[in-house]
């Protein structure tokens, strides 16, 4: 009888992962009637615990469409799912915060999977369990982007280790249509599919698969295209009303995120925003360690499959990609971003939860390191903390 990817583990994975959400779930729901809000401006929509911050963004863009110049930040994705849901806000909200813990269960699910395939199943699990938990619970089951862009992006890792191509493209347009970084996702794609190619040499018969990986590389990136052309007929036809219609390249994304978000490369260090930097540290720290272990390592390869109790000493070309992939994403959230981001986007980040497994599975009897101890603590400290916060509709977003 042919074994099975881990059912058991599966099941445990996603059982924890399910617990976990609805228990993030209710203490907000709690939270929600006890903490008197900083802005009660979400309460002229609905009292529901969810609703903060850009949640009252997505619930306007879904009931009224794309009403306001800044709304054009965001892809259409995730309003349009939050459109078919229904028209009361209460409804909305309600469904899509189940919608949002099924979807985190099963990003947790295609994590374990693709960590079971690049490595073993003791990393695959510890994965697992530490995924449960992550550093900003509150907008994973609030009407948020995160949990779908993960859940996509994940699917695409996972059909790019099994070598399913159009899946992986096709996952990675899903990502692009709720969130405009997932035209980023083209790198990691490109580089599982041409790098062992060109390891061959640069030949004609490598010119198909070249093709091949521009196709899919198209297919990534049209829902960002085709929201452009859309935001460009809205406002720049037949009249150009807006600065950025006459552009050579006439994006909305770009002018608004810079006009009305303060998105650009080193808009976001100031002083002020000092706190924000140190609570992104403990995420974006522990990702570019394990990308910098992982670059250090060299490309050489051990197959998870021959050896399913042995971890890969460095990465196949997938892994590799995904670092690679990582690496940039984190170069943008410090250098160009909200860098407080990094607390909501670390359930799409691999590399994080890989780097803490791998970390936790080495300690047997020896005491905990700093890293271990800090995460955990870090953890449980700042994740009850920021469930207040966001219930009080206070900082950070």
């Amino acid at each position: 009888m042919k074994p099975t990817l881990g059912g058991h583990d599966v099941q445990n994975v996603a059982g924890l992962t399910l617990l976990t959400s609805l228990g993030y779930y209710a203490v907000q729901e709690v939270l929600a009637r006890v903490v008197e809000p900083f802005d009660s401006s979400h309460l002229l929509a609905s009292t529901a615990p969810g609703l903060r911050w850009d949640a009252l963004h997505f619930l306007g863009i879904a009931t009224k469409g794309y009403m306001y110049e800044q709304h054009l930040a965001f892809q259409p994705g995730w309003q349009a799912l939050l459109n078919v849901l229904g028209d009361d806000a209460n409804a909305i909200l309600l469904r899509a915060a189940i919608v949002n813990i099924i979807l985190r269960v099963g990003a947790a699910v295609l994590l374990y999977k693709l960590t079971r395939t690049l490595f073993n199943r003791r990393i695959a699990l510890l994965t697992g369990v530490l995924y449960a938990f992550p550093p900003a619970p509150a907008p994973l089951s609030a009407p948020y982007t995160e949990t779908t862009y993960s859940l996509a992006t994940l699917a695409g890792f996972y059909a790019m280790a099994t070598q399913r191509w159009f899946v992986a493209a096709a996952a990675f347009a899903a990502a692009t249509s709720v969130r405009a970084t997932g035209v980023f996702t083209t790198i990691p794609l490109a580089y599982a599919m041409l790098v062992p190619a060109l390891r061959r040499g640069l030949t004609l018969s490598a010119l198909p698969r070249v093709v091949f990986t521009g196709i899919l590389c198209v297919i990534v990136v049209a829902p960002f295209v085709t929201f452009q052309a859309w935001t460009w007929a809205q406002f720049c036809y037949p009249e150009a009303t807006r600065p950025w219609c006459s552009k050579l390249l006439p994006s909305s994304y770009s002018f608004v995120q810079g006009e009305y978000w303060n998105i650009g490369l080193f808009k976001y260090w100031r002083l002020q925003q000092a706190p924000n930097f140190l609570l992104a540290a403990p995420v974006l720290t522990v990702s570019l360690i394990g990308v910098c272990r992982h670059l250090s390592m060299g490309d050489s390869v051990s197959s998870a499959s021959t050896s399913p109790d042995r971890i890969s000493g460095g990465g196949s070309d997938v892994q590799t990609a995904i670092v690679v992939y990582i690496a940039l994403m984190d170069v943008l959230l410090i250098f160009a971003s909200h860098t407080q981001i990094a607390l909501r986007l670390a359930p799409t980040d691999p590399v994080v939860w890989w780097t803490l497994a791998k970390s936790f599975d080495s300690a047997g009897s020896r005491k905990l390191t700093l890293l271990e101890k800090g995460w955990g603590w870090w953890v449980l400290v700042w994740g009850a903390a920021s469930l207040v916060l966001w219930s009080g509709h206070y900082p950070p977003a």
